[in-house]
């Protein structure tokens, strides 16, 4: 624990709390930094790398932090300050961007979404904030500019994680070997081991928790040059619409969310990075921020009889990030709408100062991030309030009243606001699109729980794989009732959380045997935000009742060292490591150990022959394999994200004729239509574009 070397470095994790001269003096060299290379790289010579990492900087951080200063806000624990800058940079884009897209046209500033409009609207924005803070917080007196940090091997060996993960992604993106791999899956598998037999102290373990995050996000989400994944190719031509076009369209039925709409294209535009890569390295660094935040969540809940230590809270982090559903697709709308929901679970449970607004200003950024999610949050809101009314809480918790009608308000006016028709005729819808959204979750199909538990496994590690997460909802269900034994005890003072992770654990329920749209695993990892504590609690209620049995069992230590075995196979299960090194079949998210395991990746050939589509193909319609007709053909996808999904034909290998149409080809495609009825269609065809990968036919 002693080795290494301390360092006294600048606390950038609470400049809001610096000195207020020094405060403007560091934002305006930054903001005077950026605009000097963001005006050199439109029109003199393009400067690599600093116009993306100032832009991030300063979207990223330094608004929060200024918006921090302006409420007033400073000498909170250094996370949490550095947490909610990053919410509330990000709610300020995405309010501030909704009001520059409304306002400028009136002004006639018809594309107010582009590049210039939106440099010097930021700019005006950012000096308006830090006068704004200076005026109200000149008068703070200087609590510390700097951070005792120590330097030791062991916090360079995590810092290598992210590392590994990005060259790991790169080497099998390029050369097909997935060693670097499986070399990060293993280390980061070992993390839990270590911290139960304090190898890792407890001071690094916030640290911990964001690098291994980050880094099991970015093994996948980095394979390929592109996009891949499902719903992110329909959010991606959302983006890519609105930075075309140079203004937010809320008419446009697949443009109503401003977290893909306006913060997207912003951070595209200003940090002069394509959308593609916001979503492969951006978005993911936001979502890696969410376990973090639910780690201050875990250590403040009042669990009755439990308390969760750091140790045990970081466990529980680790049942979220471990979890294959964390990590399965691209971060999109649901990720980042999981990241404001744990912020606002955090006010919930921190005494900080003005949250009261900050908590409105999150909830708005959730609401028009995800419906499914904000309208989940809003009805688990109302029950935990019901039910604090009935128990007769009084303790001082954001949960009032007032809070859950303006969520609630907010919700609903956001949904009449892009739907832009009469009030009266959206009131009478409002009740049907909230049912509907619901419904994304709770709509039937064959990924019930009942599915998941009852369908045949190929081999005896994927029966292996069953069991574990079958022990990890007993866990939870014994956590929940242990929960619920202690509230009917009065053992819990402040419920406010337990009531919410309650009406989550009756949305899981319904998932067992009624089938959802979202699938019980997709289900299951947003419930796992509030859920995750309970299978740790509920693994040491089982130890108990086991020790009562045998009584030489040591009832504290063995627990938690079988928990953490429990939890390092429960990543190499879940993240395909066992499956590739036992030559058996990997899970289907698995990409990053095998590519052609299910999701869909794509040859940058691919991606080429789209382009070029996109580009000279002239008005005719585009036609596509109907990517569930063939086994894993995905053309639909991919064209998804660059034209109008609901404008591309789905035809099938039965097709045999086709008008003045474009057809588009995929790698596979192109491989599995050879002697099946189409390709007498595509004889007759014109080829006008080969990529190697993709091919374009004309009709």
């Amino acid at each position: 624990m002693s080795e290494g070397v301390e360092v006294r470095i600048p606390d950038i994790f609470r400049l809001n709390d610096w000195g207020i001269r020094k405060f403007i003096l560091i934002v305006l060299s930054t903001l005077i930094a950026y605009d000097a290379i963001f005006l050199a790289d439109k029109f003199l010579f393009k400067i690599p790398i600093l116009p993306q990492l100032l832009g991030f900087v300063i979207l990223t951080f330094i608004l929060g932090f200024i918006i921090l200063r302006m409420l007033k806000v400073h000498n909170i624990d250094r996370t949490q300050n550095f947490l909610l800058a990053v919410g509330l940079s990000l709610s300020f884009i995405m309010i501030y961007g909704l009001l520059l897209n409304t306002l400028l046209p009136h002004l006639g500033m018809l594309k107010p979404m582009s590049p210039q409009p939106l440099f010097y609207a930021f700019n005006i924005g950012i000096l308006a904030l830090l006068l704004a803070s200076y005026l109200r917080d000149r008068g703070f007196k200087l609590s510390s500019e700097f951070l005792n940090v120590r330097i030791s091997p062991l916090v360079l060996s995590l810092l290598l994680l992210p590392f590994l993960s990005i060259f790991g992604a790169y080497v099998m993106t390029f050369y097909d070997s997935n060693i670097l791999i499986l070399i990060l899956l293993f280390l980061i598998s070992l993390a839990p081991v270590a911290v139960v037999f304090n190898k890792i102290p407890k001071n690094l373990y916030p640290l911990l928790i964001f690098l291994v995050s980050l880094s099991i996000l970015y093994h996948v989400n980095l394979i390929s040059t592109h996009l891949w994944s499902y719903d992110i190719f329909f959010e991606s031509y959302a983006a890519d619409w609105v930075v075309e076009k140079g203004i937010w369209d809320p008419n446009q039925e697949f443009t109503q969310l401003l977290l893909i709409c306006v913060l997207a294209p912003t951070y595209s535009l200003l940090c002069d990075l394509s959308l593609v890569w916001v979503f492969k390295t951006i978005f993911p660094f936001f979502f890696a921020l969410a376990p973090l935040a639910l780690y201050q969540v875990y250590q403040r809940i009042d669990f009755g009889e439990f308390r969760l230590s750091p140790r045990l809270a970081l466990f529980s982090v680790f049942i979220f990030v471990f979890f294959y559903g964390f990590f399965k697709g691209m971060p999109d709308k649901q990720h980042i709408a999981e990241l404001f929901m744990a912020l606002i679970l955090m006010l919930m449970v921190s005494d900080i100062p003005n949250r009261a607004p900050i908590s409105i200003i999150l909830s708005f950024s959730l609401i028009t991030s995800h419906y499914s999610v904000s309208y989940v949050f809003m009805l688990s809101l109302i029950f935990a309030l019901l039910l604090s009314y009935v128990w007769k809480e009084k303790e001082k918790s954001i949960l009032t009243p007032n809070f859950v009608l303006l969520f609630s308000v907010l919700a609903i006016g956001w949904y009449m606001y892009v739907a832009q028709g009469n009030i009266f005729e959206n009131i009478t819808h409002i009740g049907n699109h909230i049912v509907n959204k619901i419904l994304e979750i709770l709509k039937p199909d064959a990924r019930s729980g009942i599915t998941y538990l009852t369908y045949e496994t190929p081999t005896l590690l994927w029966q292996i794989h069953k069991f574990i997460h079958i022990a990890l909802q007993i866990f939870i269900a014994v956590g929940v009732v242990n929960l619920w034994i202690s509230i009917l005890k009065r053992k819990v003072r402040s419920p406010d959380i337990s009531f919410l992770s309650t009406a989550f654990y009756i949305l899981l329920i319904f998932q067992i045997t009624t089938t959802y749209g979202m699938g019980f695993d997709r289900v299951l990892q947003i419930t796992l935000v509030l859920l995750s504590p309970f299978a740790v609690i509920g693994c040491l209620i089982i130890s108990k009742l086991i020790a009562k049995i045998k009584k030489d069992l040591i009832v504290w230590e063995i627990p938690q060292k079988f928990f953490a075995i429990f939890l390092l196979f429960f990543f190499l299960f879940n993240s395909g490591f066992i499956f590739e090194i036992s030559n058996d079949v990997v899970p289907p998210h698995s990409i990053a150990l095998d590519k052609s395991a299910g999701w869909p990746v794509y040859d940058q050939s691919e991606v080429n022959s789209i382009l070029w589509l996109k580009v000279y193909g002239t008005e005719r319609d585009i036609a596509v394999i109907n990517p569930w007709h063939v086994i894993k053909s995905r053309d639909g996808l991919l064209a998804a994200g660059f034209f109008p999904a609901g404008e591309l034909i789905r035809i099938d290998t039965n097709t045999t004729s086709l008008i003045n149409s474009y057809i588009f080809l995929g790698r596979i495609s192109i491989k599995e239509v050879k002697n099946m009825p189409l390709h007498s269609l595509l004889y007759r065809s014109n080829k006008i574009y080969n990529s190697g990968g993709g091919a374009i036919y004309t009709h």
